[in-house]
């Protein structure tokens, strides 16, 4: 799995979610409509974001699916709103993000991942094992 860019130690404690512990990091996995694999096409086409908060060791604290609202819609600045949903996370991982895309992300804050694997719980280990 190549990182792009590491997860900024600054963001550590960024937009966590209601009830998580400041020791954990929560990451947003891009997923197919067969919700096993990640999509080869552009971010804002996945079907759903697989959430995931991982603590410092490693070990998964929770998982949920969060449905992509902008999967067939066509405007420009797609990322920003794919941004928005994706607020309360600190790393994306994603097979491709769109030219535009990437700095949009980057901006926001975001550490990006992008992999070569199509199997989302393959990546998430690979994720796990590099922290």
């Amino acid at each position: 799995m190549g990182v792009r860019r590491e997860v900024p130690k600054s963001h550590a404690g960024r937009n966590m979610g209601e009830g998580m512990a400041a020791n954990t990091h929560r990451l947003a996995i891009a997923v197919a409509d067969d919700g096993k694999t990640i999509p080869r096409g552009m971010l804002g086409r996945a079907a759903a974001f697989l959430i995931v908060d991982i603590d410092r060791e490693g070990r998964e604290i929770a998982r949920q699916l969060r449905a992509n609202p902008y999967q067939n819609t066509n405007q420009r600045g797609k990322t920003f709103d794919v941004a928005d949903l994706l607020a309360d996370c600190q790393t994306l991982i994603s097979r491709r993000i769109g030219r535009a895309g990437v700095p949009r992300m980057e901006a926001r804050g975001f550490g990006l991942i992008f992999t070569e694997q199509e199997n989302v719980e393959t990546a998430l280990e690979e994720y796990r094992r590099a922290l």
